[in-house]
């Protein structure tokens, strides 16, 4: 279900983040990644650099909410998060957007 917000209303969306990898999930080091998400509804894709670590962290530094917005600022939720080994490639002989 979704509504179109207010002009008023903000949102709790992540903004500004931090990525990390580790290979024990309890050494950390340095962000392996680091950027601002834009405020709206979709899907959101973070391009790591490759690694081998078995674990990620997410740290969110902020969100798009305002600390006056009550009902939304440091509240986050995340809805799912899938990590992956690379994006889909077109099946042999099929073209982008169509048939063969």
């Amino acid at each position: 279900m979704s509504y179109a917000r207010s002009a008023t209303e903000q949102s709790a969306r992540i903004k500004d983040y931090r990525v990390y990898a580790s290979e024990d999930g309890r050494t950390w080091g340095s962000p392996v990644k680091t950027g601002t998400l834009p405020s709206h509804r979709a899907v959101a894709f973070i391009d790591l650099p490759a690694t081998t670590a078995r674990y990620l962290r997410l740290e969110v530094l902020s969100t798009h909410a305002a600390p006056s917005d009550t009902a939304r600022y440091q509240r986050l939720r995340v809805d799912e998060a899938w990590p992956g080994t690379g994006y889909a490639t077109p099946a042999a002989g099929h073209r982008k957007g169509g048939s063969p």
